[in-house]
């Protein structure tokens, strides 16, 4: 719903408004405050823009000729904050230079975008830095040339409210803030910071500016190729012995940098002592948890005393509530020196990306280390057997576990593991997730069903060897499922399947399910293809996209008496499909679909 506007060729400019969230496409003119209105809009139409630092300019009316109606107007007042720049190659011009822009305009700017433009070698330009007072938000997305993203500004101190940084897909990007600063600019404000995809970067920060973070909340940089430390040295003559403090540092995400080898090259101490989420994955070459063997320690101070463990003491992670590693620092952290448990974990990702031929078993002492645990991701593994166990402690461990997810689990034909832990760890599961399992065909064996008797939610995933989640028979026993949910499974034919004998003596009762939905299942033909009776007392909606081939919902008789309809997008204003029953609003859905397909 973009509203068409004219445009000066020389200046381009799309912003959004904060309040209404008007969103005006990139042909919407603002430098130097040049505004003007397509004489599409009607008589009535006014627009109310709002961007801090123009609010000199009240209205603009036929300006340059380019408004045919006099009661066409932009109304500008103080209150807009957000500035989004566009790809025009004048407007990329002029930042860079600096011609024609009235920089005082960006004094009152809080949030600024930077997206696919096309300037060369800043972000943001010494001649603008200064004027940018007020900005608290940096966004700086695929900008193809951006080599620095701020310019180095020698002539007096800078001192930002900058909060939130925030750069992705920068192919070029060497360096975030120009070396040499000296001091000159800060960034005591600084709350978050994200780097995604900045494959050419090597360092993070330079350690004068690292040094001055204090009000750093959370740290995430993912897909960066090239990165080799998080802080970088500026001055070699810098004698050793840097502290980092972080004193309001909460959360840590680092994930898929293969070159990463240093928090900073050179003796260091680093404190944050309010650290409560910790995820760091596809890192091999990052020292995290100071290692248990001495000998391998020993040769690591006499080869490289510079290559120090992030965490060295590991008193510093307990009061952690979200943990995410990879085996190998899983290994680390099981090797590592004992500190007492980390009891205030409540959710961890697991994930164990080794060699395929290897096949590890989950030690319970990394286990025993959560005793609060309800929340466990489980991915990369080959089977469950990494559960299979029969130590007389399994007792009592992950009790309060409520939620299970499992993310590519390799050679996963079905659940049935009625001799490991992972059966009795179940036994007060709500939630079961089981995500890009590709080798899976049926979700339940009868033995291991009785695990999951108390959950109330199941969500399935891109299983795309998926044939149906479980039988008739197995059905009774999830008694408390409130919510069934399966999505991208190419070859599923139905959700609950028949016996062998083709009956279901005894029908399907699911007492508390209150929705389903099933989503681009294109073998789907049913949810049920047993010819018994189905009850459904408390079944409120279905959501069925993209599944072609579902004419019918069960072969047998349905009782759903709360059943208002059929969802059939995810647009949230369109109608639910509703014809007499739920057999015959699943057939309704069929006919649309296929009227609509052979149009």
């Amino acid at each position: 719903n973009y509203w068409p506007v004219m445009h000066n060729p020389r200046y381009h400019l799309s912003f959004l408004v904060r309040r209404d969230v008007i969103e005006l496409p990139t042909c919407f003119t603002c430098i130097p405050c040049v505004f003007a209105v397509c004489s599409r809009f009607t008589n009535s139409m006014n627009i109310a823009c709002e961007i801090n630092g123009i609010g000199a300019m009240k209205s603009a009316r036929g300006m340059n000729g380019h408004c045919g109606m006099n009661n066409a107007r932009v109304m500008l007042s103080e209150g807009m904050d957000e500035m989004k720049l566009s790809t025009h190659s004048e407007l990329q011009e002029a930042w860079h230079d600096g011609h024609g822009l009235q920089n005082n305009l960006f004094y009152n700017l809080t949030k600024l975008k930077l997206v696919n433009c096309d300037i060369t070698p800043y972000a943001i330009p010494s001649n603008i830095l200064p004027c940018l007072k007020s900005l608290k938000e940096l966004e700086v997305q695929s900008c193809k040339k951006v080599k620095v993203v701020f310019a180095k500004n020698d002539t007096e101190e800078i001192p930002t409210k900058l909060n939130n940084l925030t750069l992705g897909n920068l192919s070029e990007l060497t360096l975030l803030w120009e070396k040499n600063f000296q001091g000159i600019l800060k960034f005591q404000n600084l709350q978050q910071i994200s780097v995604n995809d900045c494959k050419n970067i090597q360092t993070l920060f330079p350690d004068i500016l690292a040094e001055n973070l204090t009000m750093l909340e959370k740290l995430e940089v993912k897909s960066c190729d090239g990165l080799r430390e998080i802080v970088g040295k500026e001055d070699v003559t810098t004698c050793s012995g840097k502290k980092f403090s972080f004193p309001h540092l909460t959360s840590i995400h680092l994930d898929t940098l293969p070159e990463l080898t240093y928090f900073y090259h050179d003796i260091f101490t680093v404190e944050f002592p309010v650290l409560n989420d910790l995820y760091v994955t596809e890192c091999p070459n990052l020292e995290l948890f100071q290692g248990a063997d001495p000998e391998r320690e020993a040769a690591s101070t006499s080869t490289s005393i510079n290559r120090q463990p992030l965490i060295p003491n590991l008193k510093a992670i307990s009061i952690l509530k979200e943990l995410s590693l990879d085996w190998r620092h899983i290994s680390m952290l099981m090797l590592g020196q004992h500190f007492e448990d980390l009891k205030y974990l409540n959710k961890s990702s697991l994930f164990f990306n080794f060699d395929k031929s290897k096949k590890p078993t989950l030690t319970l002492e990394i286990l025993e280390m959560m005793p609060n645990l309800q929340d466990i991701s489980l991915g990369l593994i080959n089977s469950l057997e990494i559960f299979l166990t029969t130590h007389n402690r399994k007792q009592g461990i992950l009790r309060q576990l409520k939620i299970l997810t499992l993310y590519k689990v390799f050679e996963l034909q079905y659940i049935n593991l009625e001799d490991s832990l992972l059966n009795t760890v179940c036994e007060k599961l709500e939630v079961l997730n089981v995500l890009n399992c590709l080798d899976l065909n049926m979700l339940f064996h009868s033995p291991s069903v009785l695990s999951f008797s108390c959950m109330k939610e199941l969500k399935i995933g891109y299983c795309s060897g998926l044939r149906y989640l479980f039988k008739c028979s197995m059905a009774k026993v999830l008694t408390c499922l409130e919510e069934i949910s399966i999505m991208e499974c190419h070859s599923i034919i139905e959700i609950v399947a028949k016996e062998q004998d083709g009956t279901t003596s005894q029908g399907v009762k699911f007492e508390w399910l209150r929705c389903i939905i099933l989503s681009s299942l294109p073998s789907l033909e049913c949810f049920c293809s047993g010819n018994g009776s189905m009850m459904l007392p408390s079944l409120i909606q279905v959501s069925i996209w993209q599944c072609p081939k579902v004419e019918v919902f069960s072969l047998g008789e349905i009782n759903a008496e709360l059943f208002r309809g059929i969802k059939t997008s995810s647009d949230s204003n369109d109608q639910l499909v509703f014809y007499n029953d739920l057999n015959a609003s699943v057939k309704r859905v069929f006919l649309l679909q296929v009227r609509i397909s052979s149009k």
